[in-house]
């Protein structure tokens, strides 16, 4: 099966392209001490300050692709930038996904009354607007102030603080888990009365043993598809995120809100371009390749398709 994948996705050179887009990121994340080495080495930062001017400057011989607000290093950010971009989408992306299959999988194999309460329960979330579900979740879950004064945190929050949890990550998981059930149920719901799944009954395996090793392999293709696509496109609503001020987790979202007052205006034009232009076309760069490499994944696992050997 795998070298059957393998023979299949690398033999059409058109899934190079998107493969080599999304190593590139990776390899970018990897060497980001090399490709812009911070000023101390033994407390890399995903800022660099350059300049004490606050309005951005140009680029040039001295910055690169130039500042951003705040004499920030428009360069240094897009390089370290990658690395919380590459770990926030893979966290949620994949969260979300076993989340999702799990809460599937559980409703079809168990049946009846939970099968019934899982998919409404799925149903009631897919109803409800995301992006709404997601600003209440972290409103409820920032710290109360009263003036000046900070009131003591409740007890969810005191855990998530000591376990590092941001509520813009779990609040996407929370928030974005359905597709991924209604896939699973769907299709564990198609291949259970195929043959190959009553004959794995026949031989005494349990329902969850018949899931995870004959009908979990066959259904994994959309849900992979659907991983690629989530890990692009959670990052980019997060940088919508921090844009509204929200959240502020990836350091590409960090850069655009911190420029938005640079952003073409009617007394502004093109001429900051670089504070917002560079980010933009990378965050773009970033959800197209993983959409794509989703897409051709999909095509070389889908055996009615024989497009490498054209």
């Amino acid at each position: 099966m795998l070298r059957m994948f393998r023979l299949r996705f690398f033999g059409d050179f058109r899934n190079w392209v998107p493969f080599l887009l999304v190593a590139g990121f990776f390899a970018t994340a990897v060497l980001a001490p090399i490709f812009s080495p911070p000023f101390d080495p033994a407390v890399p930062a995903l800022n660099q300050v350059v300049g004490t001017d606050e309005t951005p400057k140009p680029p040039g011989k001295d910055y690169g692709l130039g500042t951003f607000p705040g004499g920030y290093d428009v360069f240094h950010s897009l390089i370290w930038g990658t690395r919380s971009a590459l770990v926030f989408g893979l966290t949620v992306a994949l969260s979300t996904s076993i989340l999702g299959v799990l809460i599937g999988a559980a409703a079809n194999m168990i049946g009846g009354i939970f099968a019934r309460i899982g998919m409404r329960v799925t149903d009631a979330f897919l109803a409800f607007p995301s992006l709404a579900g997601i600003l209440l979740f972290i409103q409820v879950l920032k710290p109360v102030t009263a003036g000046s004064i900070e009131l003591p945190l409740n007890e969810f929050q005191q855990l998530m603080v000591d376990w590092h949890v941001e509520p813009v990550v779990l609040g996407l998981i929370l928030f974005s888990w359905m597709p991924y059930s209604r896939l699973t149920f769907a299709s564990i719901e198609q291949q259970k009365n195929q043959a190959y799944v009553e004959a794995a009954r026949v031989v005494g395996l349990s329902n969850w043993q018949v899931f995870y090793r004959h009908i979990l392999p066959n259904i994994s293709t959309p849900i992979v598809v659907l991983v690629t696509r989530d890990i692009g496109g959670m990052v980019v609503l997060e940088a919508a995120l921090v844009f509204i001020g929200i959240s502020g987790i990836t350091e590409w979202g960090v850069m655009i809100a911190a420029s938005r007052n640079w952003i073409v205006g009617p007394s502004l034009g093109f001429t900051y371009w670089w504070t917002f232009v560079p980010v933009t076309l990378v965050l773009i760069l970033f959800s197209v390749s993983w959409q794509l490499l989703g897409q051709r994944i999909n095509e070389a696992l889908n055996p009615r398709s024989f497009s490498y050997l054209k």
